[in-house]
């Protein structure tokens, strides 16, 4: 099937160039061309007959320019189809106003088509890696290579298979850097878009989709669907590195949060260590958070995994679940705050009721001597926009409110190892 548009380098012999532009039959085509006295845009717009076809060092043919040789006409437009480089042998110069020119076209990159067999190396290379970032197909002219010196006959146009090397970069080049930023979502759009633009062997898509899933299972679990990224966690239990460290310890978070979460569905997985996995699961998302420069999300967090840690707490030493506290619990003096038989509890309440019913509790012995601190933290997330306010949480605000909460938490359990955060790279065996 024909391209809508053929970007060809324009150097040295004419031959080549007209067999790819004859066999791709492009509705248009667009020249790259090097500029100045000497330079290859003499044939595509130089007067009488300025291709010249050689034998050696002798001259055995002139042709008159491009467009006219192979009657393009009303194709060929000399205001947009030519691209002039003044620096032909500069590759990032190059590159720059190759891709600038295709994407200023409204043209889908499986409708164009890239021959980068004329012109310079660095003409080449640029048009070549150019192409290859868009998706694009390349096509390269050869020719009989055993004899150098004989007028080329046999020149064909074939397409080059960069399947391997577009993977290559995904896996090399483009995943590591989404999984270094913990963008799950960016790194499952990237392989998607190869998946669906570039023609692969089996070999390639299995790769991709293993790499696929590998990232919806943490993009899944990055946003506290326990229950999807267990299901996702099945593929990858095979492989050590895996299931020793983020399998088990996605299974010791589902059974921390069954402990508390009356709504969690589903089936014990595991056993929990300590009983506070679910707070060291938003301790790690706040700080992946952070590391994206989303300090309002990172102080969200924070502030839950301290309230987490008081209904934790609450439930499983005094069986007194926050949602739904009888008032016969609670200390005489709030009895007159309600006429309901249970109240639910907030962050600075859970924390009060500790230290008011169970001044002896080792947590309400560590928020007497921390809590001033922590409230005057908590200050500044209430003055944000996501809470009741509108300043934003900065880099220091974030990190004076992870240093307070961090150290009251490990303070009041002592057992929470902190976790392990989610992997920057690609595992081993995932591939």
């Amino acid at each position: 099937m024909s391209k809508k548009i053929l970007f060809i380098t324009v150097g040295g012999s004419p031959k080549p160039i007209i067999t790819a532009i004859q066999t791709l039959q492009a509705q248009r085509v667009i020249f790259i061309c090097s500029t100045g006295s000497r330079g290859s845009i003499s044939q595509v717009s130089g007067e009488g007959k300025p291709c010249e076809v050689r034998q050696g060092r002798q001259i055995i043919e002139k042709l008159p320019n491009l467009p006219t040789h192979l009657a393009l006409g009303a194709a060929f437009n000399p205001d947009e189809d030519i691209v002039g480089l003044d620096n032909p042998d500069e590759p990032a110069e190059c590159y720059k106003i190759i891709s600038e020119k295709i994407a200023a076209l409204d043209v889908e990159p499986r409708d164009i088509a890239v021959d980068y067999t004329g012109g310079t190396k660095s003409m080449s290379l640029a048009l070549a890696m150019a192409a290859l970032d868009q998706g694009i197909e390349l096509y390269v002219t050869t020719a009989d290579r055993r004899n150098l010196l004989a007028v080329e006959r046999n020149e064909m146009t074939t397409p080059v298979f960069t399947a391997s090397i577009s993977i290559m970069r995904v896996i090399e080049q483009f995943i590591p850097d989404y999984l270094a930023q913990y963008n799950y979502q960016a790194a499952m759009s990237h392989i998607n878009e190869v998946m669906h633009s570039t023609p692969l062997l089996p070999e390639h898509k299995r790769q991709l989709r293993r790499l696929y899933d590998f990232c919806c299972l943490f993009d899944v679990w990055d946003r506290f669907d326990h229950a999807g990224a267990y299901e996702l966690t099945q593929d990858f239990m095979k492989l050590a590195a895996f299931r020793e460290t983020y399998g088990m310890a996605l299974r010791r978070i589902i059974a921390s949060r069954r402990e508390i979460d009356p709504d969690f569905a589903l089936p014990a997985t595991g056993k929990a260590a300590h009983g506070y996995e679910i707070v060291e699961d938003l301790l790690l998302n706040a700080a992946r958070r952070a590391a994206q420069n989303r300090f309002d999300d990172a102080v969200g967090r924070l502030y839950r995994a301290l309230e987490l840690t008081a209904q934790i707490h609450l439930l499983s030493a005094h069986h007194i679940h926050t949602g739904a506290v009888p008032v016969d619990c609670l200390p005489p003096d709030w009895h007159h705050q309600t006429d309901a038989a249970t109240v639910k509890l907030g962050l600075l309440d859970s924390y009060r009721l500790l230290q008011e019913a169970f001044p002896d509790d080792s947590v309400s012995q560590v928020f007497a001597k921390t809590g001033k601190k922590l409230q005057n933290c908590l200050g500044i997330r209430n003055r944000s926009l996501f809470a009741h306010g509108f300043q934003p949480v900065s880099e220091d605000d974030y990190k004076q409110i992870h240093a307070t909460v961090l150290q009251f938490i490990q303070q009041a359990v002592p057992a929470m190892d902190g976790g392990t955060q989610f992997p920057t790279k690609i595992l081993d065996g995932v591939l």
